[in-house]
């Protein structure tokens, strides 16, 4: 499958995790739906790099000297997605939330918390989850990471969302295919299917052509 084919999976739902799920499912995940989140968040980094050719990027300002300083997120970097579950006294535990269980859940904040506890309950266990446990079960590539400055070199802590940062990275890539497609099509007079035919490859090296001859 293409690259613009692939991303035309990003207006399949509004949601960040129907995006997530889509976008997984088109790049052929089985059960996309099923996935822990902590799973899903290191598939999208390889998908960021798959398709954009480059690893996720994340840059913050140092507090310290206003400097901008950039770290990359790769695959390789960070550690292995990890099964967890902890248990609730006897019987039972809870297990790390998938796809699926953020599915439609009510607008209330607290409303919600309650429902994905219980939907993530295993078993019958002896005490009801509490949110501190779902802390621990939690395997997703979310929270604060911390880089050097690459002018002053004073640490800067970042807070880091992975699926959020990957599908934003992929919605401007999505972007500018659009924009290839209308700088050939403008150039050339193509047709949309003729430009497709071209490849991703052949489409960008193309648009690069025309924009660097304007």
């Amino acid at each position: 499958m293409g690259v613009s084919a692939l991303l035309a999976a990003l207006d399949e739902d509004e949601s960040e995790v129907g995006q997530a799920v889509a976008l997984l499912a088109a790049a052929g995940i089985e059960n996309s739906d099923e996935l822990g989140l902590g799973e899903g968040d290191r598939l999208l980094l390889e998908l960021c790099r798959s398709v954009t050719g480059a690893d996720l990027e994340i840059v913050a300002v140092c507090p310290a000297c206003g400097q901008l300083s950039e770290a990359v997120v790769s695959p390789e970097a960070v550690p292995e997605a990890t099964s967890r579950m902890v248990p609730l006294g006897k019987g039972g535990g809870l297990r790390e939330p998938t796809y699926r269980d953020l599915r439609t859940l009510p607008a209330n904040p607290e409303a919600a918390l309650r429902q994905l506890l219980t939907r993530c309950v295993v078993g019958s266990p002896s005490r009801a989850p509490e949110p501190a446990d779902l802390e621990l079960v939690d395997d997703s590539l979310t929270g604060p990471i911390a880089i050097a400055c690459t002018a002053c070199g004073e640490p800067i802590a970042v807070d880091v969302d992975v699926q959020r940062a990957v599908l934003e990275r992929l919605v401007r890539r999505a972007r500018e295919i659009d924009q290839e497609v209308h700088l050939l099509a403008s150039t050339y007079h193509w047709s949309l299917d003729e430009i497709e035919a071209l490849g991703d490859e052949r489409r960008r090296a193309l648009a690069w052509l025309v924009a660097e001859s304007r």
